[in-house]
């Protein structure tokens, strides 16, 4: 054959420019390097990548305008997964990674402008979760720390300029827990530790400057309890112990300088 005919031979056969993209039609499914597309009627579409034994699975959606977008990998055996769902304007979005067994999770849902956000990482068996909402500007913010069994739990809720915050420890059984409220500038503080069962509680107000303290320890049954007030300066102090039933109380009023003191001991 002379090199004219062969010529004409491949001349017959397909280009090999041709992509199967250029030809499909909706509802059609074609493959490209390895991958798997359909294509769905207008404004719709899906695809799925399934790569080869070993290198993990790769699958997104993406809706028609204003319905968002789910995109999924997820790994091979022992290295984990995402999905991540990309809401329409206005309407939070959510991110989930799920780590190999033992390394833990992470979740995040991005909340709208304005309604805050939400984020939770959840540590493997053993080791504690943690979850912080941050909520929109001026509304403050959440953070949770739980603990694994049996060492105790925290609480922070940061409230917005000019309203308090909560700080909340709660100890493994037999620990007690600890409770602290932050005022605004100038409304005072509260701090509350409550003991286990048996070993008394203390509590705390420091006011705000020029108005005093109070600290009221409060023992187990049976064994009495502590009051004392630091008055600001110039004005005294008072103290008082309640003793247990049948042995008597103390107070005590130490007042300013050069006015004396006051100690008055009721007996049984």
């Amino acid at each position: 054959m002379s090199p004219g005919s062969r010529e004409t031979a491949d001349s017959n056969q397909p280009s090999s420019d041709t992509r199967p993209e250029d030809t499909c039609q909706h509802g059609t499914a074609v493959t490209l390097n390895g991958l798997i597309h359909e294509v769905h009627a207008e404004g719709e579409a899906e695809g799925r990548g399934v790569p080869p034994e070993g290198e993990g699975s790769v699958m997104e959606v993406i809706a028609p305008e204003g319905e968002g977008t789910v995109m999924e990998a997820v790994a091979p055996e022992g290295e984990g997964s995402v999905m991540e769902a990309v809401a329409p304007e206005g309407e939070c979005s959510v991110m989930e990674a799920v780590a190999p067994e033992g390394e833990g999770s992470v979740m995040e849902a991005v909340a709208p402008e304005g309604e805050g956000t939400v984020m939770e990482v959840v540590a493997p068996e053993g080791e504690g979760t943690v979850m912080e909402a941050v909520a929109p500007e001026g509304e403050g913010t959440v953070m949770e720390v739980i603990a694994p069994e049996g060492e105790g739990s925290v609480m922070e809720a940061v409230a917005p300029e000019g309203e308090c915050s909560v700080m909340e420890a709660v100890a493994p059984e037999g620990e007690g827990t600890v409770m602290e409220v932050v005022a605004p500038e100038g409304e005072g503080t509260v701090m509350e530790a409550v003991a286990p069962e048996g070993e008394g509680s203390v509590m705390e107000a420091v006011a705000p400057e020029g108005e005093g303290t109070v600290m009221e320890a409060v023992a187990p049954e049976g064994e009495g309890s502590v009051m004392e007030a630091v008055a600001p300066e110039g004005e005294g102090t008072v103290m008082e112990a309640v003793a247990p039933e049948g042995e008597g109380s103390v107070m005590e009023a130490v007042a300013p300088e050069g006015e004396g003191s006051v100690t008055e001991t009721n007996t049984p």
